[in-house]
């Protein structure tokens, strides 16, 4: 089982990731595909609310 601590960080680390790619040309849609692949993770680790506010995030 994935521990709280460990969906926090690959949240935390999606974020970053998306913010950051902001700055860089077509970096956006790298981000939010990688995010998107972390939202389902934390869905079947079953962290949904991560998950949903991360699709939100990569979604914007």
């Amino acid at each position: 089982m994935v521990s709280a601590t460990d969906a926090a960080m690959v949240y935390e680390a999606s974020r970053l990731a998306i913010e950051e790619a902001q700055v860089w040309p077509d970096g956006v849609a790298s981000a939010q595909t990688a995010a998107l692949a972390r939202v389902t993770w934390l869905k079947a680790n079953g962290y949904t609310e991560l998950a949903a506010d991360l699709k939100a995030l990569a979604n914007q």
